[in-house]
């Protein structure tokens, strides 16, 4: 497919410029307009030209082509016309990027959490230690005649 679109805007280009050479070299293939004469009787004469980039059907042609080439290409430009970028590559790299990042940083919240869960599972037990001796000794000062 990519092969094909590319011979297909080669092709688009080379007759392009096939024509381009013979409206220049030749009277065929001229772009006409009609302008106001300033001298004789006509109020109107005929300005001929041969084709040139800035013309409307080489705009519309180099425009296909850009199509045809958009995927080979990082950028599409016909200057003060048309700019289109392709960052998608770009963007895709780096949305992969972040969710390796957010997949890393739920794995070390997760062992930070155990961890935790782990030293507050000792302290508790520790107080827990603590509480029972206060209690036993509060038991003894009870049970045991006042002196």
């Amino acid at each position: 497919m990519t092969r094909t679109r590319r011979a297909v805007a080669g092709l688009l280009l080379a007759g392009w410029l096939g024509i381009l050479m013979v409206s220049a070299w030749t009277s065929q293939l001229q772009v006409c307009t009609d302008e106001v004469a300033q001298v004789g009787s006509k109020a109107l004469a005929r300005s001929c030209g041969s084709l040139s980039f800035t013309d409307a059907p080489s705009l519309a042609l180099l425009v296909v082509v850009g199509v045809l080439l958009f995927p080979d290409l990082a950028s599409l430009e016909i200057p003060g016309i048309l700019r289109v970028e392709r960052k998608l590559e770009v963007q895709a790299r780096q949305q992969d990027d972040l969710a390796s990042m957010v997949q890393r940083l739920q794995v070390s919240v997760g062992q930070r959490v155990e961890v935790i869960n782990v030293n507050e599972i000792g302290s508790v037990a520790v107080k827990l230690g603590e509480l029972a001796a206060l209690q036993s000794d509060k038991r003894e000062q009870f049970e045991s005649p006042a002196s």
